[in-house]
C-alpha cells in the first residue's frame, strides 16, 4: 500500500503534469502551423493540380477518337440553326383559305372573273 500524498506531492505532480500538457500542445500548435503553412498548402495544390492535369491529357491521348467525336457533335448541336437554315428548302408561300378572299388582291380572288 503506498503513502497517501501530501499536498506539495500533489502541488509537485500537477505542476508536472501542467508542464507536460503545455509541451503537448506546443507540439500539436507547431505541427498545425506547419501542416496549414499557405505557401506548403499552395505547392500541395499546384501539384494536386498537375497530377490530376497529366492523368487528363494521358486519357485524352488515349480516347482521342471519342474526344473529337464528342467535340463534333457539341460543335453541330451549336450550329444547328444556321445549319437547317442553310439546307432546308426556300419555304413557299403559304396559300390562303377561301374564307379570307378579302385579304387577296382582286385578279387573284378564287372566284373572281377571268
Amino acid at each position: 500500500m503506498t503513502a497517501p500524498a501530501t499536498p506539495a506531492l500533489r502541488l509537485v505532480e500537477a505542476d508536472r503534469n501542467a508542464a507536460l500538457a503545455r509541451q503537448r500542445l506546443s507540439a500539436t500548435v507547431g505541427e498545425l502551423q506547419a501542416r496549414l503553412d499557405p505557401s506548403r498548402l499552395a505547392d500541395m495544390a499546384l501539384a494536386e493540380v498537375q497530377a490530376v492535369g497529366s492523368a487528363s491529357v494521358a486519357a485524352a491521348e488515349q480516347h482521342r477518337g471519342a474526344l473529337l467525336g464528342a467535340g463534333a457533335a457539341l460543335g453541330l448541336f451549336f450550329v444547328r440553326g444556321p445549319l437547317l437554315r442553310l439546307f432546308r428548302s426556300p419555304s413557299k408561300p403559304k396559300a390562303q383559305s377561301a374564307a379570307t378572299p378579302a385579304l387577296l388582291p382582286p385578279a387573284t380572288a378564287p372566284d373572281a372573273p377571268r
